[in-house]
């Protein structure tokens, strides 16, 4: 079995990346859960009371469309214990929180909507410790904690979730139903016809396994270790009391051995089935059909126990010491083989990200970075090889997938011989009729990847010059790629302009600039207004009116401004935001939904600002439309770009704006001291910074971002004060040391 592991973004890429940068850097605190879901990422931060959302970008969009309403930095009253996804639409969530709130929210293509909030539980000082929706019955299950005068505890409840969405959207919930009255604290996972009821206990206490089954009114199976039994004289349609179910299984407890211990647990929630691994190393399954005590057994070499499982496609895995170990099954044998998975960044993994209906792949998340775990069987490399030497493909689509996806694992020179046959042989099959119904549908994709294919030789075997342009100056070959009267895709355009601009900044930008006028201050007249819709479009959109340009390029011209003429940059984006206005009207709704959005589109597709021709304008330009977007943070990212590029003058002007706002002043005023004495400048800077240091500001606020040897000094001086130093009062003070002696 081939493994190998990939960074999440890379299968599934997100809107907002450069949020979800911030937050797997731990920028806004260290990560608590992550969930992976169909369509989104999760992930909460500050134990659980902070939480973050992650949209997947459709194979259509190539931007962020940030502008759109999104289910983020979104803070709770207490941690989030849960994120589940309905079965039956996979665009419908309830964030459960630990206090028993759960609020429900639904995603369409304009982003998130919030539909209602609710308090599941009906007693005071109730928590939830476990959740799970069973998706066949739409009701929600939950295990909560009660704080009865001195003593503590756990009771089983339900809640129906109505089928239709109008009733869910009114929040028609049915009413709280206990279930199981004083069990052991447990987790839940919905069983096909039931639920399975964990409870996991410290030795020298039982754990075991208890699963009702609701299509039977009398039924309940319990299962310690491998043994199991039935218990038929209790009623699951009206609360059970735990107390009596556990003296009729004091007989039962009494046979269990050492080797029936739980070691862990893992949850295929594709068909709801659970399983138990035990000390031993036996996999135990748990299936609700089998009325005999007959299960299916397995072994693995447990060396350690371990709260983090899966099982996903037939194959089960485990954390164990900061390592995955990944357990299939062989053809011969119970016991399963043992394939260890390394973390990519050399990093302690954390653990696993959960999974939901609809999960394509598991995924795992390390100190730096979400991976997702993929693999392959060995054993269809046989058949694949006898393919292949026999060349029975329906098309050459299938063999080139086949070969790229060994050039990715293993790129032999063998690999790149085959892909260069198949590249001759399209050249002279070109006038062949496709041969089936699949090398139909695929024929423009294929043709797509041959032109691809051949912009990216081109570019490999020139640095200067490239042979196609060897009857066309660069002007008419840009003029030409956006002409809509060229037949090509609209994927390979973009290709080719984004070499001709690597190659030729200042030829292709001198073109593109003199379709325009966009120093034009007054607005754009309606000779020019369909050309300039077509330019402002999506990368990918096709040309929406009739015009001489076909192909977008607000991204083109953003890219190659802050390369070469930074000082235009925030004009141009001012005069499309401003033109954008004029096409779609200035009503509060559309202001609000895209009144900002070239600034940010002009922000995702920005290049890193020190390969200007002008580093210190692109950084100002780039700083200028971070604070135009109005984003979420962006006095915190502006500040952090001036720093980074060592603009101290600019930074200390930027945190003056905010002088006041108290709390935002505070934090960036803390913040540029911090960077300030790390990089050895704060002398150069430290009249201004004193001076201007937030009213009511104490010495012990900054003692800590000071010199190891000035903290330590201060700290030596005011040891025994009772009280914060004020700022006032050592300004005079810190001026004279930080000053330099003339």
């Amino acid at each position: 079995m081939t493994i190998s592991c990939k960074v999440a973004t890379e299968c599934y890429p997100v809107s907002q990346s450069k949020y979800y940068e911030d937050v797997i850097e731990k920028k806004y605190g260290e990560i608590h859960k992550i969930w992976m879901t169909p369509g989104h990422i999760f992930i909460t931060v500050k134990e659980g009371r902070q939480l973050f959302t992650f949209d997947y970008k459709s194979a259509s969009r190539t931007i962020d469309n940030s502008f759109e309403n999104c289910l983020e930095k979104k803070e709770f009253e207490s941690p989030i214990l849960d994120v589940l996804v309905s079965a039956t639409n996979y665009s419908l969530i309830f964030i459960v929180e630990v206090s028993g709130y759960v609020q429900c929210w639904r995603y369409k293509t304009e982003g998130w909507t919030f539909l209602w909030v609710l308090d599941i539980c009906n007693v005071n000082q109730t928590s939830v410790v476990s959740v799970c929706l069973h998706p066949s019955q739409n009701t929600l299950y939950w295990c909560e904690e009660r704080n009865i005068e001195d003593r503590t505890i756990y009771c089983i409840c339900k809640r129906q979730l109505p089928e239709d969405e109008k009733k869910l959207e009114n929040s028609e919930i049915g009413n709280p139903i206990v279930v199981m009255h004083n069990c052991p604290s447990c987790q839940l996972y919905p069983a096909i016809s039931g639920l399975y009821i964990v409870i996991r206990n410290k030795l020298p206490l039982v754990s075991m396994v208890l699963l009702l089954l609701f299509n039977y009114s009398n039924k309940i199976i319990v299962s310690i270790g491998k043994q199991k039994t039935e218990l038929t004289d209790f009623s699951i349609n009206r609360p059970i009391e735990f107390s009596k179910l556990a003296v009729k299984l004091a007989g039962f407890i009494s046979k269990v051995k050492p080797t029936d211990y739980l070691g862990g647990i893992f949850y295929r929630i594709q068909d709801m089935n659970l399983s138990i691994v035990l000390k031993d190393g036996s996999i135990v399954s748990l299936r609700e059909n089998e009325g005999d005590k007959k299960k299916t057994q397995c072994m693995i070499d447990l060396k350690n126990v371990s709260d983090e499982w899966f099982e996903f496609q037939k194959v089960i895995g485990s954390l164990q010491d900061s390592k995955i170990i990944l357990y299939r099954k062989l053809e011969q044998g119970s016991r399963l083989e043992q394939i260890p998975v390394k973390s990519p960044d050399s990093s302690p993994i954390i653990g696993f990200c959960k999974q939901s209906i609809g999960t394509m792949w598991p995924a795992f998340y390390t100190e730096n970075n979400i991976y997702t775990i993929q693999w392959s069987c060995k054993e269809d490399k046989q058949t694949i090889d006898t393919l292949v030497k026999s060349g029975n493909f329906q098309t050459p689509a299938v063999h080139i997938a086949l070969l790229e996806q060994r050039k990715s694992d293993d790129p032999s020179p063998e690999v790149y011989t085959d892909l260069s046959k198949l590249r001759q042989n399209h050249l002279m099959d070109q006038d062949k009729e496709p041969a089936t119904k699949l090398a139909v549908l695929l024929e423009p994709y294929l043709k797509n990847y041959w032109e691809l294919d051949g912009l990216q030789q081109a570019f490999l075997k020139q640095n200067s010059n490239l042979p196609e342009l060897s009857c066309r100056s660069v002007e008419d070959e840009v003029l030409h790629t956006i002409s809509p009267q060229t037949m090509m895709p609209m994927s390979a355009r973009q290709s080719w302009l984004l070499i001709l601009s690597n190659i030729y900044p200042q030829q292709v930008l001198k073109v593109l600039n003199t379709l325009m006028d966009f120093e034009n201050h007054e607005g754009i007249g309606s000779s020019h207004i369909q050309r300039w819709q077509c330019i402002l479009a999506n990368e990918n959109t096709v040309s929406p009116v009739s015009s001489d340009v076909a192909v977008p390029l607000f991204e083109h011209l953003c890219r190659l401004m802050l390369l070469i003429q930074p000082e235009k940059l925030v004009q141009f984006v001012k005069v499309c935001q401003m033109i954008n206005n004029q096409k779609v009207g200035v009503s509060a709704f559309i202001r609000k939904r895209q009144a900002l959005q070239y600034y940010d589109r002009a922000l995702d597709c920005l290049p890193p600002p020190k390969g200007s021709q002008n580093p210190k304008m692109a950084v100002n330009a780039y700083v200028e439309l971070l604070m135009a977007s109005e984003k979420s943070q962006c006095e915190n990212t502006a500040l952090k770009m001036f720093i980074d590029h060592g603009h101290w003058k600019d930074s200390i002007e930027l945190i003056k704006k905010y002088k006041e706002s108290k709390a935002l002043y505070g934090n960036l005023y803390l913040t540029l001291f911090r960077a300030m004495s790390q990089k050895e400048v704060l002398s150069e800077y430290a009249k201004e910074m004193f001076l201007e240091s937030p009213e009511n500001s104490c010495l012990a606020q900054i003692s800590s971002f000071l010199l190891p040897k000035d903290a330590t000094s201060a700290k030596d001086v005011f040891v025994n004060s009772s009280c914060d130093i004020p700022m006032h009062a050592v300004r005079s003070s810190l001026l004279k040391y930080y000053t330099p002696k003339s």
